[in-house]
């Protein structure tokens, strides 16, 4: 009986690495990168991440990101998005990718023009969100070119120790400030 019961094991397991999760409801789009300050009064922090097809989830042509409260932090707007002005996919002609942000509800939306072939497989250059704060949460979408989400992820940062880098002077002038 357990010989059975481990065959019948295997056979699932193997069922499932070939057939796979299906596309639109499992893995990661979105990968956090780390946490720059960009300037300390007030305060603003440069969150950096990359865009991966790791599923094959279809063509890329916007993605959104919605703040959000998760585990007792409150959602921090987007203030401002960092994005690439051409981004260049084998497969793909060229194609703009702007980010830009609603000002009334802090929603930061990416889009490629045109959009992104569906062998894209990664977007790292420069991509960042800039807040106010952390730690900072998102629902994050991958719309296709029918309009259609085809994926969600909730992605955020825990920023510790961020403004720490920011002080720009000279050793001289730390030497006279902390003596």
């Amino acid at each position: 009986m357990r010989a059975r019961s481990t065959v019948v094991c295997a056979l699932v397991i193997g069922a499932a690495a070939v057939w796979g999760p299906r596309p639109a409801a499992a893995g990661i789009f979105v990968v956090e990168g780390g946490c720059d300050t960009v300037s300390v009064q007030p305060i603003r922090l440069r969150l950096s991440f990359a865009l991966l097809n790791i599923y094959h989830y279809g063509p890329l042509c916007q993605v959104q990101f919605i703040p959000g409260a998760f585990d007792g932090a409150s959602p921090h707007p987007i203030l401002a998005t960092v994005s690439p002005a051409i981004i260049s996919i084998p497969g793909s002609p060229p194609s703009t990718f702007a980010g830009v942000v609603d000002s009334a509800t802090g929603i930061a939306t990416y889009a490629a023009t045109p959009c992104l072939s569906s062998s894209w497989q990664s977007v790292s250059d420069s991509l960042a969100l800039i807040v106010d704060g952390t730690p900072a949460y998102f629902e994050a979408l991958l719309i296709d070119d029918t309009g259609g989400i085809r994926k969600a992820d909730v992605v955020g940062w825990v920023c510790v120790d961020s403004t720490t880098t920011v002080v720009r002077r000279t050793w001289g002038q730390l030497k006279v400030r902390y003596r």
